[in-house]
């Protein structure tokens, strides 16, 4: 979500009205935490016009919503009075109008917005008669189609309708109208499903997973509207149950065995086209989901929903406890047998689904969500205490998670927290259970009036054992196993548990191959096949993956591997890192999201989100104003052009600058003439910059952390690889001698990478000049607030000072220089025609003469009373630079088991909390078609002249080759301590 740009004025209670950028973001608020969580009210392309034109109540019911979640400078100290003004005025205006019958939509949906007002500030009374308000007027509204439904907009009062439904179904449930019987196929209108993504034989889902597709398409939000009225069903079936009215299960025209039967016609209706395995969620980027949240939050809603219901209708203490009376004892053996497994299975994926949100990113707000996740999180409750370690684990694991997901939920939805505190009272009773002898399963003592205040609830029940006795709730005992028929035991299943212990000695997957087919299979071939598959899944487990480079690409792919499960990984490199001459080690690197390109534009902005936002990157990460300029030599589209395009077309904020004078007004520190002649540019106060050590100290130690190894010094510096004639690589050679023997190869060794293997002319490394200078004290404070500035004319940009070293840092993004390789660079190729020097323990202090030049050029530029005062240090910083700019993210075509990560060309290290995620999909080839095409390994460029021509970023003059001399005092001149 974008943050909010601060603004001259103030809210006024006597003047109310908000400025016009204030109620873009509030807009903004609304698309992400309410738009279809549950409000289906609005079209979002056409929300500001309808607010605009909206009666004063519906607009102060949407104030009085969203201003609740507003971090805005506009609103200061008075956000609580603005709600509460919003709040009030909306409710008595709209309390007459609903009072005289007025079927108007305009009511109907401010009414909606005022439910949801009065839930987030607990007043649950209020809200049941609004909810019970807003039913009838909807049904008068309904009866009345001749005169008004058929006047207003038909997809207007088709989303109105169904959010009426939804929040009746979401906080009175047992109490929902009949309104909605004879709305078959009249649903509001669906956003297509996305593009489908290239298949993969990843080994997520079986080979011969079953699927067809039905003949009809209603659209993802009908078949989430379905199973929200299936929620209701179960809900007033819940309550039977507590009062002792509900039938058998198992038996047929029971309510348990209806619910099934409307699960089952849901499976039926709904498309294999909206199914997990054909919309690939889980391959999705971040960016793509934000981008296509109209389709992604119904369908998320719609697993999550289907799979809790499924889960709680076989919930454990619904058969075993409030049941057993009304089945003379235990159900049919069978049955329970089938309602743990349904449980366990259908609880285990409402927690995936959510935990893939968070993995993405992706928030989740619906209150239904929380109400469901405290319901179901009682399923790993019970069975956190089960006698198989596996399944108990995975319990306590599931419960933790549950806990922490209701507890960021509430702050949202304050409700919710109640919730969470009758989870806790129920975990509480853990001391209470006793284990009898083993195969008789656990007996757990609780109170069933705390899981009924879950399962069973009502919106004016805010208190834990509301309804109850005054006296002590009554124990009930439940008694948990997850066996209550005797399980099927056949010695494939040995086979299988053979064939798992073997499988962290097995080296490579030809060997699994091998010693499969070395067994006479006769008519168990089926169960090979599946047992070769289980084995597949195994081995990409404990596969031992060895990355080459401890910079930005190979930390963050290390990182990510391990999260994803990975449990041997190797990063070798010639330091620990930070390594002292990486493109990723220095004090400062740039943040921030401005792109002319839409895909770099998308993930820089969710980095940046990531930088600014996630407390692990304070003191790490700071915000500072950032101007882009630069001197317009052509009538043609400028980088700068086609940068604002891409902040245009996502509402990003900046700020023209009209000339090189209104900069220096807004920045009076500027004393230069500032990117002369024909200047152009903006400011942009969401960017900012990072201090590359530190990020990249706590980067390896969360490696580290992970259990990720590190080979560092002569038996980690790379020299090549032992591979085999059909190119695969059995180890990596090193300096010391010592090989490092591996199955996956990753190298991501930047600049140096083109001394390993042959790069086909798809990189080049280039040097990129460094200018550092000392300020005194006074000078420290003098310039501490300065921005950062870059020209992209000339290349030159800046850092403000830096607090540690006292140091000001600039540099020249420009075309650089190349080094030839000599003999004692110990290159494994002779193709490449650039390659850093092989080993330095540190950065030399020197750049060519004409780089020092054009270093302080930009000095006299920008301030040019420091520009003549000789620099304190220099250095050189090696780019790996690609023909358009592009990372490479693909496999080595050489070698089968090598991948390779890099080709940051200057610009990579802002997208650090992110692009462990984009190696690791590309490496398991899980990447958006276009990513794939983007960042794939280019061989066509081999013998083509001319072809780094940069992302239009660059400036200053033409890349060259360092002279000799330049080259010895490179490899021999004075050190450079950074």
């Amino acid at each position: 979500m974008t943050s909010p740009p601060p603004i001259d004025t103030i809210f006024d209670v006597n003047n109310p009205d908000v400025p016009s950028e204030v109620l873009d973001h509030l807009i903004e608020i609304y698309r992400v935490k309410l738009h279809l969580q549950p409000l289906q009210l609005f079209n979002i392309a056409e929300l500001r016009d309808t607010l605009n034109s909206a009666p004063r109540y519906l607009l102060y019911s949407f104030l009085a919503l969203t201003v609740r979640y507003s971090a805005h400078d506009f609103f200061s100290d008075n956000r609580s009075k603005a709600v509460e003004l919003y709040g009030s005025s909306a409710q008595q205006e709209v309390a007459i109008l609903a009072s005289q019958g007025i079927p108007k939509l305009e009511i109907v949906q401010a009414l909606c917005l005022l439910v949801l007002v009065d839930v987030a500030a607990c007043k649950p009374g209020r809200a049941w008669m609004s909810i019970g308000t807003m039913s009838r007027l909807e049904a008068l509204r309904k009866l009345s189609q001749s005169s008004f439904y058929e006047s207003s907009p038909v997809e207007a009062s088709l989303r109105c309708h169904w959010t009426v439904a939804l929040l009746e179904q979401t906080f009175m449930p047992q109490e929902r109208s009949r309104i909605y019987d004879d709305d078959e196929h009249r649903y509001p209108a669906s956003a297509h499903r996305p593009p489908s993504l290239p298949p993969t034989n990843d080994g997520e889902c079986p080979p011969d997973l079953f699927s067809d597709d039905a003949s009809e398409d209603l659209g993802v939000t009908a078949y989430y509207i379905n199973v929200i009225e299936m929620w209701g069903h179960l809900s007033s079936y819940m309550h039977q149950v507590r009062i002792g009215k509900a039938e058998t299960a198992w038996l047929p025209g029971s309510m348990h065995y209806i619910l099934c039967a409307e699960l089952y016609k849901h499976e039926t209706k709904l498309p294999h086209s909206h199914l997990l395995r054909n919309v690939h969620f889980t391959k999705r980027m971040a960016t793509e989901l934000q981008d296509q949240r109209e389709y992604w939050i119904p369908w998320l809603l719609m697993q999550v929903v289907t799979h809790a219901i499924t889960a709680i209708l076989h919930h454990p203490f619904i058969h075993l406890v409030a049941m057993r009376d009304r089945s003379s004892g235990l159900q049919a053996r069978s049955f329970l047998q089938q309602t743990v497994d349904q449980a366990l299975f259908n609880s285990a994926w409402v927690f995936k689904l959510l935990r893939l949100c968070e993995e993405l990113r992706f928030e989740v707000c619906d209150p239904l969500v929380g109400q469901l996740v405290a319901v179901v999180a009682t399923i790993p409750w019970l069975f956190q205490r089960a006698i198989d370690p596996k399944v108990a684990e995975k319990a306590k694991g599931d419960l933790e998670w549950c806990k922490g997901f209701l507890e960021r939920l509430s702050s949202t939805w304050p409700h919710i927290m109640q919730k969470l505190e009758l989870l806790q009272s129920l975990d509480s009773t853990a001391d209470n259970s006793s284990q009898p002898p083993a195969g008789k399963g656990i007996s757990i003592v609780f109170h069933p009036a705390l899981f009924w205040a879950l399962v069973d609830p009502k919106i004016s029940q805010m208190t834990p054992l509301y309804g109850e006795s005054s006296s002590r709730p009554q124990d009930a005992i439940i008694r948990i196993s997850t066996h209550y028929i005797h399980p099927l035991t056949e010695t494939q299943l040995d086979l299988v548990l053979e064939i798992r212990s073997r499988a962290r000695h097995i080296d490579t997957v030809d060997r699994v191959a091998y010693r499969l087919t070395s067994v006479s299979t006769g008519h168990l071939g089926a169960v090979y096949q599946t047992i070769a598959y289980l084995h597949l899944i195994i081995m990409d487990q404990t596969s031992k993956i060895v990355i080459i480079g401890a910079g930005l690409f190979g930390l963050t792919t290390a990182k990510q591997l391990a999260l994803e499960g990975h449990q041997n990984i190797t990063v070798l490199d010639r330091h620990m890192p930070p390594v002292p001459d990486g493109s990723s080690s220095d004090i400062s690197r740039v943040i921030r999201f401005d792109y002319a390109d839409t895909d770099y534009c998308s993930l820089a902005y969710e980095a940046y989100c990531k930088w600014s936002q996630d407390p692990k990157y304070n003191g790490i990460f700071y915000q500072t104003d950032y101007v882009i300029a630069g001197s317009r030599s052509t009538p043609e589209k400028s980088w700068t052009d086609k940068t604002i395009a891409q902040l245009d077309k996502r509402q990003l904020p900046y700020t023209r600058l009209a000339d090189a004078a209104d900069t220096k007004r807004r920045f009076p520190i500027l004393t230069g003439e500032l990117a002369q002649p024909n200047f152009e540019g903006y400011l942009n106060k969401s960017g900012g910059w990072a201090d590359a050590n530190k990020a990249i100290k706590q980067l390896r130690d969360e490696c580290l952390g992970l259990g990720i190894s590190f080979i560092a010094g002569r038996a980690g510096t790379v020299v090549g690889f032992d591979s085999d004639a059909q190119g695969v690589i059995k180890a990596v050679k090193t300096l010391e001698g010592t090989p490092v023997r591996g199955d996956h190869f990753i190298l991501a060794a930047g600049a140096w990478s083109s001394g390993i293997v042959p790069t086909y002319n798809s990189t080049l490394s280039t040097a990129q000049a460094l200018g550092f200078l000392h300020l005194t004290d006074d000078e420290m404070v003098k310039y501490k607030n300065i921005p950062i500035y870059m020209n992209y004319a000339t290349g030159w940009f800046n850092f403000p000072p830096h607090e540690d070293t006292k140091m000001l840092k600039f540099a020249v993004h420009g075309w650089g220089y190349t080094r030839a390789p000599s003999k004692g660079d110990n290159n494994s190729v002779e193709s490449n025609i650039s390659v850093p020097p092989p080993i330095s323990r540190e950065r030399k202090n020197f750049v060519p003469a004409d780089a020092e030049e054009r270093l302080q050029a930009g000095l006299r530029e920008m301030l040019p009373e420091l520009a003549d005062r000789a620099l304190t240090r220099v250095a050189l910083c090696w780019y790996t630079d690609t023909p358009t700019g592009d990372f490479i993210m693909d496999y080595h075509p050489d070698y089968k088991n090598l991948f390779v990560g890099g080709g940051g060309s200057g610009h990579a290290f802002k997208f650090l909390p992110v692009l462990g995620e984009c190696m690791a999909s590309a490496w398991k080839k899980k990447l958006p078609s276009q990513l794939a095409e983007k960042w794939r390994f280019h061989t066509e460029y081999e013998h083509r002249e001319d072809t780094f021509l940069g992302d239009g970023s660059r400036g200053g003059p033409e890349r060259r080759e360092l002279s000799a001399a330049e080259k010895a005092k490179l490899n021999g001149g004075e050190k450079s301590k950074l």
